[in-house]
């Protein structure tokens, strides 16, 4: 898996907001029946499910995530199920650059040093990106985390044939 860059909330602040009224906003009375689904679903991998904390601007976890797959899959890989167990079970906010050390193991880097010495180059790239479909531009109307483009899907199917 391949994880590419997307913003949910483009206008979220990056200081963050209380992840249960965004919610709530954002959901409205679904709210609660959505957090109830999720705790079930989390309860069924023996997790909880947590909407403590922050949720806000994911720019430099982005940064982080792609930085990441330069240094190989199986990290980016690892580094994202760390990033949304501690988002989704420990109530970790996932804009908070100081959280990112936390990291620097699964990545095998000085992660801060590593990240603001390329920090141009990443942004650009998640940015920028023409050479794919997945661009920030081009990923306005996600909804969801996480996404699985069904139209990289096809193309990976039929490269192998």
């Amino acid at each position: 898996v391949r994880w590419h860059p997307y913003f949910l909330n483009p206008s979220a602040p990056k200081e963050g907001v209380v992840k249960k009224v965004h919610y709530r906003e954002k959901f409205g009375p679904q709210s609660e029946r959505i957090k109830a689904r999720m705790a079930k679903v989390f309860r069924g991998h023996g997790l909880d499910y947590d909407v403590d904390g922050l949720t806000g601007n994911t720019l430099d976890n982005h940064r982080l995530i792609t930085f990441a797959g330069h240094q190989g899959y199986d990290k980016q890989n690892a580094l994202v199920e760390e990033l949304h167990l501690g988002y989704f079970t420990q109530g970790k906010y996932i804009g908070d650059k100081c959280s990112f050390c936390d990291h620097s193991p699964t990545m095998g880097v000085s992660c801060l040093f590593e990240l603001e010495k390329y920090s141009d180059h990443i942004v650009r790239s998640i940015l920028c990106d023409d050479s794919s479909d997945r661009s920030m531009e081009k990923t306005s109307s996600v909804a969801a985390n996480p996404l699985r483009s069904l139209q990289e899907l096809f193309r990976q199917l039929t490269k192998s044939m």
